[in-house]
């Protein structure tokens, strides 16, 4: 009887023992792993230096055992690349994470940085850097001025973007409208009297079908999309000339994140910006300069503009 009571105390013994071990196990707390700044993802340029500042924590329980960081580079689809692999001890460690992106980056970068304790569970975070190339920008020079619609026939109502050329309705109509499919980008109208006065249209917008009648045929056609959209910013014309001083795109397409485009923008005022974006993908900037008239015969928009090469 003896032995058979030792042992179920030797059992009991035992059994709290590992039950001891798995609760401290338990509650290990596990390693911290915080970015500075703590954003998930950015824009960046080529040329431009990725700095993100990594720390890492342990505790009297769990030291430190290693960082590692991975780098999924743009246009390499399942290649991973070894940034930095290295051993930790202690509690504490502090990683200055540094980048220059190069013109072969071009796209979506991914930055995997996993931290390990000797105990408990890996600690994970990821950057994604959307790396963006340094293109040029060509200004339009001197300022442009269109005429709405119902004006002289021989004053412009019509515009490319590619060069900043302006069409009349005669230039836009003829060889069977064939400068207008290939070439004109936008269209100016004045309507009155409501909101749409000074505007300026994309030319498969349902509205502008109905301001040149005669061209109904060619407005509803399918080769009518040179313009994804426009976006209005009012009374930041001042703008303008900051973005384009550079010579490059990059203060444009900094400009451009997070903007929402439709198909016109409409009752445009004296120093409002207008956002434009192209079938091509090309983003361009136009600023009011004056605005005249108040009939479809006698008004007239200048302003200047900008687009990427």
């Amino acid at each position: 009887m003896k032995k058979v009571i030792k042992t179920m105390m030797m059992l009991f013994v035992a059994s709290t023992f590992v039950l001891t071990s798995c609760t401290d196990d338990e509650d290990v707390k596990d390693v911290e792993l915080t970015m500075i700044p703590a954003a998930t993802s950015g824009t960046h340029f080529v040329s431009d230096t990725l700095k993100i500042t990594l720390n890492a924590k342990g505790n009297a329980d769990n030291k430190l055992k290693s960082i590692k960081i991975t780098k999924a580079i743009a246009g390499q689809a399942g290649v991973i690349t070894m940034y930095e692999n290295t051993k930790l001890s202690g509690t504490d460690f502090i990683y200055n994470l540094k980048d220059t992106f190069e013109s072969g980056e071009v796209g979506v970068n991914t930055y995997t940085i996993t931290l390990t304790g000797e105990k408990g569970n890996a600690q994970t975070k990821t950057y994604t850097a959307n790396v963006r190339a340094i293109g040029l920008i060509e200004a339009t020079g001197s300022a442009v001025t269109m005429f709405g619609q119902t004006s002289a026939s021989e004053t412009p109502k019509f515009m490319s973007f590619a060069s900043f050329s302006t069409y009349t309705l005669e230039q836009a109509t003829a060889t069977s409208n064939d400068a207008l499919k290939k070439s004109i980008d936008m269209a100016y109208i004045y309507d009155a009297p409501g909101s749409r006065r000074h505007s300026f249209f994309s030319l498969d917008d349902a509205v502008m079908y109905t301001f040149w009648t005669g061209l109904s045929s060619f407005w509803t056609s399918a080769d009518n999309k040179r313009i994804t959209g426009f976006h209005k910013a009012v009374g930041e014309g001042n703008r303008f000339a900051t973005i384009s001083a550079s010579g490059s795109d990059v203060d444009l397409l900094k400009y451009s994140d997070g903007k929402t485009f439709s198909k016109s923008v409409t009752d445009l005022k004296k120093n409002d910006l207008v956002l434009f974006k192209t079938t091509e993908g090309k983003l361009g900037l136009i600023v009011i300069n004056e605005i005249n008239g108040t009939s479809a015969s006698s008004s007239t928009i200048v302003f200047d503009g900008m687009v990427q090469k």
